[in-house]
């Protein structure tokens, strides 16, 4: 593929890894970076001394993730992503959540305070 200089892009060619908002289309779903990648950028910070924005200018990542990889590994002695998705609870469970459920009815003596609440159907 050849790269092209485009005046005010950005991202400065057209070969980049997530081109859809230019070529219009779905984004996939985000996959953490390796866990080579992460040593790396670490062992250059550590091992040879180089600072989190230069190993991540000579890796291609971005400043912020070389910064919250050391943080991490700092904290929890890994570089190991966090888990993407999963299960979340519900927020209001139980007595709360009944609460606001009846009040949110439109047999509720509180549907009286919105002047267009919807009816039941």
């Amino acid at each position: 593929m050849t790269s092209y200089w485009l005046e005010g892009d950005s991202q400065g060619s057209l070969d980049v890894i997530h081109n859809a908002c230019w070529a219009g289309g779905q984004h996939g779903m985000v996959r953490a970076y390796s866990m080579d990648l992460r040593e790396r950028v670490l062992a250059a910070v550590i091992d040879e001394g180089m600072s989190a924005r230069g190993a991540a200018a000579r890796f291609g990542i971005s400043e912020s993730s070389a910064i919250k990889w050391l943080k991490r590994h700092q904290q929890t002695g890994s570089v190991a992503p966090a888990q993407i998705g999963g299960y979340k609870p519900r927020l209001l469970t139980g007595d709360l959540r009944d609460w606001l459920l009846d009040r949110t009815r439109p047999t509720s003596p509180c549907a009286g305070w919105l002047p267009s609440w919807p009816s039941a159907a």
